[in-house]
């Protein structure tokens, strides 16, 4: 709650030490009193207000397109789980009490005590001097876990703490001498740091790569541009129509400006590419399942015969017809096929029953000299001609999907695992997912 000077508290990240508030390793204090983490943060990428642009993102101090291997994406920054201070282990979860984060998980620095108020130097620390909750009296600090009123050689006391003025920024030189924001202490001297040398309005900037101040003070580079050596650019990007653009990956200026790629496509290293969701093929244009699509049963451009369906990646026919020359037919009522594929019934005769006859028996329909039962026949369902199909058979007068499977633009599918009909028809799920119990996943 006091570093160095009594009632002066560090702010969010950073930690008291000796007498100064100081951001770990791999941050700097931007914005007041707030650490940053500048390999990580797209705000502040490798310097405060460095600003990554259009879909880059921060990646080791750099502002680049996705995320490395072994990084994670936490609200558009990409960052390394095992050691990131501000995503430990996961998103958001922000070690807290002067921890850090190791393999994941939030934990004292090596040397530090875990204390129910967080983490101490109880070597150094006057409140827990030797000890969690041993302070030091009134005028004492700690030193090798002992308390103690004598400085070191070449530190002065500052507050009542033994401080280092040729190095801390709260006392450079003398007692009380507060360094301006972003200057360091060095030899007792408040100076910029050589990361960023120049003053500009009062704060310490790197010309080479800080937006707000590209190659000299006050020199704004456009929104969609980044200050790279002391230039305003795009970098390794293009430039479309004013905006910085990545023409690897930009879908509508893939390869080149104005380039659109179609739908069902990505854009791959300047180039359109189709893609598909997971179990999808593209054929002709479109996303299609080689399992159950008419069209496309088993292999682009293979189409089922008259009546049939595709199921499994096979052409098949309805139960209860059999297959005659890449058609579905029904041999207990087909004249063309009456009892066998092929065989023709004579003219003047019907198929019934899987004979050619005179007439047809009771409770059927002659129907262009099939016998059907209109209640069952799956080409003549409730009435002559009417025939089911995409997977579905005549049930009552009705044709009818199986149990399980919905009609989807007139197929029958079973919505909890098709792709282009997931959890209901016409929905379908965006490249790289796929379909599971209804959900795109």
């Amino acid at each position: 709650l006091s570093c160095g000077v009594c009632g002066v508290s560090c702010g969010s990240g950073s930690n008291c030490i000796g007498g100064g508030c100081q951001c770990p390793p791999g941050t700097g204090k931007c914005g007041g009193a707030y650490c940053k983490d500048l390999q990580f943060d797209n705000s502040n990428c490798g310097a405060c207000a460095a600003v990554c642009l259009n879909d880059s993102r921060c990646m080791g101090g750099q502002c680049l397109t996705n995320c490395a291997k072994g990084l994670v994406d936490c609200g558009g920054s990409c960052v390394k789980l095992d050691t990131n201070p501000f995503n430990c282990g996961k998103c958001d979860n922000q070690c807290m009490g002067g921890t850090t984060c190791l393999f994941g998980v939030c934990t004292c620095p090596p040397g530090a005590a875990s204390c129910p108020k967080g983490c101490f130097f109880t070597t150094s620390d006057a409140k827990n001097c030797g000890g969690c909750d041993k302070a030091c009296p009134m005028g004492f600090w700690c030193k090798d876990s002992k308390c103690t009123d004598q400085c070191d050689p070449g530190q002065v006391k500052c507050g009542g703490v033994c401080t280092d003025i040729t190095s801390s920024p709260i006392n450079c030189g003398a007692c009380g001498n507060l360094c301006p924001e972003t200057q360091v202490c060095v030899n007792g001297k408040c100076q910029c740091d050589p990361r960023t040398p120049t003053i500009c309005n009062g704060k310490c900037v790197s010309l080479d790569d800080n937006r707000s101040n590209c190659g000299r003070c006050a020199n704004v580079c456009p929104f969609n541009l980044a200050c790279r050596n002391a230039q305003c650019t795009c970098g390794n990007r293009g430039v479309c129509n004013g905006f910085c653009t990545d023409l690897e990956s930009d879908l509508m200026n893939c390869g080149a400006c104005g380039r659109d790629c179609p739908a069902n496509h990505v854009c791959s290293q300047g180039v359109c590419t189709p893609s598909c969701s997971n179990g999808l093929e593209y054929c002709g244009g479109n996303c299609v399942n080689l399992k159950n699509d008419f069209s496309n049963c088993g292999a682009c451009g293979k189409v089922c015969g008259n009546g049939a369906f595709c199921q499994q990646s096979k052409c098949v026919c309805p139960f209860g017809e059999s297959n005659c020359g890449n058609a579905c037919a029904n041999l207990t009522n087909d004249p063309r096929n009456c009892g066998a594929c092929g065989k023709v019934c004579n003219i003047g005769l019907v198929c019934a029953r899987s004979q050619c006859t005179a007439s047809c028996g009771p409770g059927l329909v002659d129907c262009a000299g099939s016998c059907a039962d209109l209640q069952t026949d799956n080409l003549h369902c409730g009435d002559c001609k009417v025939g089911c199909t995409g997977g579905a058979s005549c049930s009552a007068g009705k044709c009818v999907c199986p149990n399980g499977q919905t009609r989807c633009g007139g197929v029958c599918t079973d919505v909890t695992r098709d792709a282009l009909n997931c959890g209901l028809c016409g929905n379908s799920c965006p490249p790289g997912f796929s379909c599971f119990n209804g959900r795109c996943v």
